[in-house]
Formats: C-alpha cells, structure tokens, sequence
C-alpha cells in the first residue's frame, strides 16, 4: 500500500528525507539523524534491554547499520 507524504507529519517527512540521505552516504544528514532520534531510540533499546552497557551498544549497532544500508 502506497502511502502519500502529504498524508504524513512533518517531523516523519523530516526523518524519512533524513533516513534516505544518510543511507546515500551524506554525513550531515546522518548526524542530524543521530541528533534527532538518538535519545528516544536509546529510552527504547533501554526499556526492552534493561542493561545500560548492553542497551548502548545495541544502539551504536542501529546506527552502524542505518549508515551501512
């Protein structure tokens, strides 16, 4: 199912273009990315992992993984 953007908030708009960006390689939109979402991503991975070491690392792997894809 095909969705249209204007259907969607701006700050998904914002992330989306983001996401897309840094999976080109562009490394500003990519830290801009780790800015915006870094700190509820890490409040999730925490929640479900209750470990913090382990929780942090699960995190730096998304991320790897964001700028590898």
């Amino acid at each position: 199912m095909k969705t249209d953007l204007a259907d969607w908030p701006q700050r998904s708009v914002e992330l989306s273009d983001l996401l897309a960006r840094s999976g080109l390689g562009d490394r500003r939109a990519f830290a801009t990315l780790y800015e915006r979402t870094s700190g509820h991503l890490f409040a999730v991975v925490l929640r479900i992992q209750r470990d913090r070491g382990v929780a942090e690392d699960l995190l730096q792997e998304i991320y790897v993984a964001v700028w590898k894809a």
